[in-house]
């Protein structure tokens, strides 16, 4: 005949094993989506580094091929060459700068896609030499490609409000 003990004991034990078993596969979970939602935020700070020092190309770079641009005040924009063409000019006049610094990102448990949210600073001078800076939000949605980088596949903002012009 088993010991009573010996079967509380033995219970005991493959219930604990279980538990750190589950707690493991939990934190490693966690560990995964957390190292994801940092790979975002760097993808993105990227993103804006890349704009900023390389112009259009850098830009570019960072489009999925099937990405939608949902910008302030116009239709929606499908695809890389078109969500491209759209920042053109805003990138090309060396007397505008445009920052952007995400504040949170998220991420599918897969490990797969994610979206980043951040406020951006539109700064520069009007067509009368007046100084000007625009201040708002985005949210832009990643997919990790199978190179392992990340491409934007939605995007969009809206301002704050009005921009404040100097005199």
């Amino acid at each position: 005949m088993r010991h009573p003990k010996n079967c509380f004991a033995v219970s005991l034990l493959l219930f604990l094993v279980a538990v750190s078993v589950g707690c493991d596969a939990s934190v490693s979970f966690e560990s995964s989506v957390d190292d994801t939602r940092e790979a975002l935020l760097e993808a993105d700070r990227a993103f804006a580094r890349d704009t900023a020092e390389k112009g259009l190309e850098g830009f570019a770079s960072y489009l999925a091929e099937d990405v939608w641009f949902l910008n302030d005040g116009s239709p929606i924009l499908k695809g890389k060459e078109a969500a491209a063409k759209s920042w053109e000019t805003l990138l090309a006049d060396p007397e505008i700068t445009i920052t952007w610094e995400p504040v949170r990102a998220e991420a599918a448990a897969s490990g797969e896609m994610g979206y980043t949210i951040g406020q951006y600073v539109l700064a520069g001078k009007t067509a009368e030499g007046k100084a000007f800076t625009e201040k708002g939000k985005y949210f832009t949605a990643w997919k990790k490609q199978p190179d392992g980088s990340w491409k934007v596949v939605v995007d969009g903002g809206n301002t704050d409000g009005p921009a404040e012009v100097g005199e």
